[in-house]
This record gives C-alpha cells, sequence and structure tokens, in this order.
C-alpha cells in the first residue's frame, strides 16, 4: 500500500472474495488487463500475497480486511478505495459460502452463515457502492452466477430485486444437489 494515491486511467475494480479461486483469477486477469483492483477477503495473509504479486507484475493493487457480514466492515472497504484510488468503478461481489450437507441434517447455523454470506453480503456491497454512486454515475456490478450488467439509474431498483431472487434461488437450489442436476456443463470453472 502506497502513500499517495496513483493516477488511474482505467476502471478501479473493487473484488470481494479475492483471496483464492474466482476471486483471485478475477484479481489477476483484470490487473493484467489494466484495472486497479481492490482486493477484500478475511484471509489477509492470502490477499498480501496476492496483492504483492499483482504489483511486482506491473500491475495496480491495493488490499483491506473484509468480512462481507458486517456493514461497518463493507462501508470501509468501499471509502478505503475511494480514498485510494479517488473512485470505485466496478464491484464483484464474489465472496461466498456453500457449506455441503444434506438438507434432513438441518445444519442451520450454516444456512444462517450462507444467507448471511451470499445474500446479505451482496446487499452491502450493492449498498455502500449504490449510495456514493447513485447521483453521480452509472456503475458496474457483478454478483457471481447471476450475471454482470451497467444498469441505468430506472432500472436499479428492478436490478436489486432480481439480483437477490436470483442469488437466493441458485443458492437455494444449489443446497438440494441430490435433485438437481447439470446434465449440459460443467457448473464453475476450473481455477488453482
Amino acid at each position: 500500500m502506497t502513500e499517495s494515491s496513483p493516477k488511474i486511467s482505467s476502471k478501479v475494480a473493487l473484488i470481494t472474495g479475492a483471496s483464492s479461486g474466482i476471486g483471485e483469477a478475477t484479481a489477476r486477469h483484470l490487473a493484467a488487463n489494466g484495472y486497479p483492483v481492490v482486493l477484500g477477503a478475511r484471509r489477509t495473509d492470502r490477499i498480501t500475497s496476492l496483492a504483492r504479486q499483482i504489483q511486482e507484475a506491473g500491475g495496480q493493487a491495493f488490499f483491506q480486511e473484509l468480512d462481507v457480514t458486517d456493514l461497518g466492515s463493507v462501508q470501509s472497504f468501499v471509502a478505503s478505495a475511494e480514498e485510494h484510488y479517488g473512485r470505485v468503478d466496478v464491484l464483484i461481489n464474489n465472496a461466498g459460502v456453500m457449506p455441503l450437507s444434506l438438507m434432513e441434517d438441518l445444519r442451520i447455523d450454516e444456512w444462517n452463515q450462507m444467507i448471511d454470506v451470499n445474500l446479505r453480503g451482496v446487499l452491502y456491497g450493492i449498498a455502500c457502492g449504490h449510495a456514493d454512486h447513485a447521483q453521480t454515475r452509472r456503475w458496474t456490478y457483478h454478483q457471481r452466477g447471476v450475471g454482470i450488467c451497467s444498469p441505468g439509474r430506472s432500472h436499479r431498483r428492478r436490478l436489486l430485486r432480481n439480483q437477490v431472487r436470483g442469488a437466493g434461488t441458485v443458492r437455494g437450489t444449489s443446497a438440494r444437489k441430490q435433485e438437481f442436476a447439470c446434465d449440459s456443463c460443467q457448473p464453475w470453472p476450473h481455477t488453482q
């Protein structure tokens, strides 16, 4: 992390869940293509290492510990990114959990954790990103497994409703994997 804010000519991307898997791969890809990336995750050792690797490869990266289930943590993440880079253009809500168990096991604590991370975490990201940009510009939003878009003002309410419904449906039906099967393609990308 540097003391002064660098000059930015590309869109600044915030990535939650950036410490591994899709989040890490996305951060590496965007940084390699000139995006300054802001990495957020609970595992600070991993995002510290990732930020250093991106910087050593010539990219711009900033990191902060992030717990998407804590609104204050998400607010601080967005505010730190804006303070460091001067703006936020892209929010990639990638943080997610999917505990694997049978429905009849009734692991309600795991269900609550999944709702907190996969739904509330996404809503907190939207709320924090939206609050600063509602009056000034369009912004890009990505929810893993649902879609990516750049909505205009008139579509934001519908987008939020559909994203929550979509995210809840995707996560909810995934829990019943014994009854539902994907027979056309691998349902996730292979990452390191």
